[in-house]
């Protein structure tokens, strides 16, 4: 998974398209069961930047109970009862084929 940095640009803005569907290639072709994703931080998110190893999400958020995540693609939250795989299938960049996913501690769209 790549991962933009605080104050950066987008990871469209940062790389040409040729650029993204090299790297999502070789994501693919060296984790095929493994879905690529883009995790960008939400503009108005209070949230820390997450770590780039989705696995440690929950070391690396220091939030309290009382926070919450949200996950979104396009403007719509991630569904909670959906497999991954089929929201990739269903949300995936035409373009590069990166899955896209914004998170806040906000529901910024709605």
């Amino acid at each position: 998974m790549y991962q933009t940095q605080v104050n950066q640009k987008s990871f469209k803005e940062q790389f040409s398209l040729e650029e993204r569907q090299k790297r999502c290639q070789q994501k693919l072709s060296q984790h095929p069961e493994m879905i690529p994703v883009i995790l960008e931080k939400h503009p108005r998110s209070k949230m820390p930047q997450l770590n780039k190893q989705l696995g440690t999400l929950k070391n690396t958020l220091q939030i309290s109970q009382k926070q919450s995540i949200f996950f979104h693609i396009g403007n719509q939250l991630l569904p909670e009862d959906v497999k991954l795989a089929d929201i990739y299938e269903d949300n995936k960049d035409p373009g590069d084929g990166f899955l896209y996913i914004t998170y806040s501690d906000l529901e910024v769209f709605g």
